[in-house]
């Protein structure tokens, strides 16, 4: 989730025209009364006037922050969070770059760092900022700021497990405003601190559960595995290889695919990453010269998403495997993994490329790099058919999002014939491709599959439309759509084909993402 400063604030500063200037706090207060009326988007867009009108107004940079977090926060799609996640610090800390001591940035950025996600790593920083707030001479502070900063300093010590300080957090809010909605929370939350009656447990010998646990992976069974080691954990939270390995099922699930559950969370493939690095830290940290274990946090972290920033933690584990006395074998598979994390980070540099300069000679290159070797068709098989061939010929951090689909001459739709897993089960409530969506109405069913990657593909398709029923003679067309991720790369391509007696054979060409579609009839 990496944003670049100078996109960042050229985002900010182009497009809005300022017709009149007005005091600043002018604008923050109209802001404010927006958010409160649940226009977020329109309070942003205020605080973006502000903030061209005085660039240098610490507090003014703060409200955006605070502004486009909230906006994070309120949405479903992980790629409108990531970005408006980032925006909002890069505002925050604009902020604090021009006043350090800015109560508002200090309060905002101090919210955001304890509340999002903690592999962003914002946790001991957003801890800090609320710690300073809170020190700071109480004339600096306005009266009412200083119960949230409290009450949020509060979630940030229970986060980190310093359940002392999250009580001294929370009692004084309660002092500070005992009546609030804020200290009726602090109370709730003071409750939850409080140790539950132990509930009786059947006993459970742990080495037992992680050999039946391990069993079970080496099957592909991750879910029963997974129910295994949670219960083992609850009888010794500090086994490390149990924690290991509960971390090691989570990831296991994740990476089984998408299903019917992305269109109920999309972000559910993504939280259950996070909860297997949480597993396999809290190893690590119960055991941190267990070779084995560090083996298998790097290949976690190397294997997740690149986006979600864990490639030189990766690359450290890995290293300290390699270099450690371990057979040649585990040595071999640490530096292959070390080189599957570069090579991560290369698609990573070279998707900035791509996208800051398209017309650069550097992007040329970086496309020919990628451009699929050329080869001779292959031998098709007889039968009433039609065969699609085509390339991929881009590569990004993740396998890209594609759909093969089939339209007839007055351009309605006719049938599916694939599409990547994400886009065919989260359906409209997360489009990634809109072409295909517009054109299907998301009509995925048994058409939904492993997403494919850069290289050579080949569909075939029956002739029959979606009911089963065989479609007359014609013209037809034949397209590809594919959209890569997080470079946000898209093409189209699209080969018409005359379906009737003889065979027929349409060849075009889409560089650099799609080089060649290749559509052939086939009537026996």
């Amino acid at each position: 989730m990496k944003v670049r400063v100078s996109l960042i604030i050229s985002f900010f500063l182009l497009g809005w025209a300022i017709s009149e200037a007005k005091p600043i706090e002018r604008y923050i207060e109209e802001a404010k009364a927006l958010e409160q009326k649940g226009k977020i988007e329109e309070a942003i867009g205020l605080m973006k006037k502000a903030v061209v009108v005085d660039s240098t107004n610490a507090t003014a940079w703060a409200y955006l922050g605070i502004f486009l977090g909230e906006s994070a926060g309120s949405s479903h799609d992980l790629m409108f969070q990531a970005t408006r996640s980032s925006q909002s610090f890069q505002a925050l800390d604009r902020s604090l770059a021009l006043d350090s001591l800015n109560v508002y940035g200090l309060l905002y950025r101090g919210i955001m760092g304890v509340q999002v996600p903690s592999f962003l790593g914002r946790l001991d920083q957003g801890i800090r900022d609320l710690e300073r707030l809170v020190h700071l001479p109480k004339e600096m502070i306005p009266r009412d700021l200083l119960p949230q900063a409290y009450n949020f300093l509060g979630v940030g010590y229970q986060k980190k497990g310093e359940k002392g300080k999250a009580k001294w957090a929370w009692e004084r809010v309660i002092e500070l405003a005992p009546n609030s909605k804020l200290a009726q929370e602090a109370r709730d939350n003071l409750g939850s601190l409080r140790p539950h009656p132990k509930k009786a447990k059947r006993t459970m010998i742990v080495g037992e559960a992680i050999e039946k646990a391990k069993s079970l992976m080496a099957q592909g069974r991750y879910e029963e595995a997974k129910a295994i080691l949670v219960e083992a954990i609850e009888a010794d939270s500090a086994n490390a290889q149990a924690q290991a390995l509960l971390g090691v099922a989570y990831g296991g699930i994740a990476g089984k695919g998408y299903d019917e559950r992305i269109a109920q969370d999309t972000n559910y493939r993504i939280g259950l990453c996070t909860k297997a690095f949480t597993h396999l830290d809290r190893a690590v940290k119960l055991a941190p010269n267990d070779l084995e274990i560090r083996l298998l946090r790097g290949i976690a972290e190397a294997t997740f998403p690149a986006f979600l920033g864990w490639g030189d933690q990766a690359i450290e584990d890995l290293r300290m495997v390699a270099d450690g006395d371990v057979p040649d074998t585990t040595k071999a598979l640490a530096l292959y993994y070390i080189g599957y994390v570069h090579k991560l980070k290369t698609l990573s540099l070279w998707g900035e490329v791509t996208d800051k300069y398209p017309r650069s000679r550097a992007t040329q290159l970086i496309y020919e790099q990628m451009s699929p070797p050329q080869e001779p068709g292959p031998s098709f098989p007889s039968g009433p058919k039609l065969l699609i061939s085509f390339w991929l010929g881009y590569q990004d951090q993740l396998p890209p999002q594609t759909a093969v689909w089939v339209e007839d001459s007055q351009g309605r739709f006719v049938r599916t014939l694939y599409v990547s897993g994400f886009a065919g089960w989260v359906g409209k409530k997360q489009v990634t491709l809109p072409q295909w969506g517009k054109a299907s109405g998301f009509q995925a069913d048994a058409a939904t599959g492993a997403s494919i990657d850069w290289g050579k593909h080949i569909f075939t398709w029956d002739l029959k439309d979606g009911s089963g029923k065989r479609v007359k003679k014609g013209r037809y067309t034949v397209k590809v759509e594919v959209q890569h991720w997080p470079s946000i790369h898209h093409s189209l391509a699209s080969a018409e084909i005359e379906v009737g007696k003889k065979e027929k054979s349409t060849v075009v060409h889409n560089p650099p993402f799609i080089p060649t579609l290749k559509v052939t009839y086939l009537p026996k």
